[in-house]
């Protein structure tokens, strides 16, 4: 991870997509960037594989900014490669969707009352959900 002391870090998120590893993590007194490390194949080490930059949503509040995960999306019609995309939330209110590869984004769904994120442990199908 980065030369840091790893008080100066906050990880904002970990998880898996798409038989991947990612750990998302910033700088406690800079949140315009995120670096997102991916374990690698041989789980010999991290690398930084995208970054998240929070200037360019910034037209979309100027509030909190919380990474809610980390999926891919398959490939359009005309596109070769699927995409990977972090899952934002906006001032508590605004989903935006952010591409990682040429940092584009866009807002998906936008809500009213504020969003309260709770801890929803991952659902996996088992022959105890069908008893």
């Amino acid at each position: 991870l980065p030369a840091l002391p790893s008080h100066q870090l906050e990880v904002v998120y970990f998880g898996g997509c798409g038989g991947n590893l990612h750990l998302i993590v910033g700088k406690i007194d800079e949140n315009l960037r995120y670096d997102i490390w991916e374990l690698k194949e041989d789980y010999s080490g991290w690398i930084v594989r995208y970054y998240i930059d929070l200037r360019s949503i910034k037209s979309y509040g100027h509030g909190h900014v919380d990474v809610s995960c980390v999926v891919r999306q398959p490939p359009k019609e005309d596109e070769d490669e699927e995409s990977m995309l972090a899952i934002l939330v906006v001032d508590m209110k605004k989903f935006v969707a952010y591409n990682l590869k040429d940092h584009s984004s866009r807002i998906f769904h936008e809500r009213r009352e504020p969003y309260l994120p709770y801890f929803h442990p991952p659902f996996f199908e088992t022959l105890a959900d069908v008893i």
